[in-house]
């Protein structure tokens, strides 16, 4: 993960931060669960914007 987005997600106080991947499966999981810096793949990031 890029640290880089650690430190933008302070800078703006951003609650969410996300490194979308295209590449990886998609997981049983709810990235919106987390509030710190998270990789999560494009499928499963994508399914939860509705």
């Amino acid at each position: 993960m890029s640290s880089s987005l650690e430190y933008f997600q302070k800078q703006t106080e951003a609650t969410h931060a996300f490194q979308v991947v295209l590449n990886a499966p998609y997981e049983q999981i709810n990235c919106f669960d987390y509030q710190k810096p998270i990789i999560a793949p494009a499928k499963t990031f994508l399914s939860q914007l509705a």
